[in-house]
């Protein structure tokens, strides 16, 4: 049930360059937490959601800025990736920003957040997913 969050500027990167990136990022993702590549239920409970923020909303040291910044913020379950796929996942996610982001991309104004949900704290449709109830589903669903 990853989720990824992807932060630009108001009309820094165009409607159908964001759903290349999203799918992008969604396949980069489940790569990386070993997710079978032909899933049908993998793709399924791969959401993403894209923020525009307007001109003049984004602050660094307190003080409106104008250079375009991103950021990613993915959600996983607790103890999905160790250190050295985290790793891969973050450069992966830097590559792809910087192809689909244009001449103005630098790397060091692109965050990458993972948020590790604590297991049993993952919820749809009112109940409880815990890690292993989502593993089954991907691999047999």
């Amino acid at each position: 049930m990853p989720m990824i969050e992807f932060t630009c500027p108001e009309n820094s990167i165009s409607k159908p360059v964001q759903n290349k990136l999203m799918k992008a990022l969604t396949d980069c993702l489940l790569k990386w937490e070993g997710a079978p590549a032909d899933s049908a239920m993998a793709q399924a409970i791969s959401w993403g959601f894209v923020y525009e923020q307007p001109t003049g909303t984004f602050y660094v040291a307190g003080k409106p800025i104008e250079e375009i910044h991103y950021r990613v913020l993915i959600s996983i379950p607790e103890g999905v990736l160790d250190d050295e796929r985290k790793a891969g996942l973050v450069a992966d996610v830097d590559e792809l920003v910087s192809q689909h982001a244009g001449k103005e991309y630098d790397s060091f104004r692109t965050w990458c957040l993972i948020h590790e949900i604590i297991d049993g704290n993952w919820s749809a449709a009112g109940q409880i997913f815990r890690r292993r109830d989502i593993v089954k589903a991907v691999h047999t669903g």
